[in-house]
């Protein structure tokens, strides 16, 4: 057994559609629109800032980061 892993017993017959659907997911990636970590970091905030009448002390608390935090990433998306 692998450190941190339990040994469920299965068998790669068992294991088999767990395999194959993981394959199917693949296959459908290509078709997935791409987000890069900024993006969804872009899309996190302006959600927080909507969801907070852009109150950015709230917004940091929603997001779980200091105020600082937030204000440094804004920093960078605007002008």
């Amino acid at each position: 057994m692998v450190s941190g892993y339990k040994d469920t017993g299965a068998t790669a017959a068992q294991s088999a559609p767990v395999v194959a659907e993981a394959a199917a997911t693949r296959a459908l990636a290509p078709s997935l629109p791409v987000l890069d970590l900024a993006e969804l970091e872009r899309l996190a905030i302006a959600e927080a800032l909507r969801r907070t009448n852009d109150n950015q002390v709230r917004a940091a608390e929603l997001l779980g980061v200091p105020r600082h935090v937030l204000r440094r990433r804004l920093g960078r998306d605007r002008p």
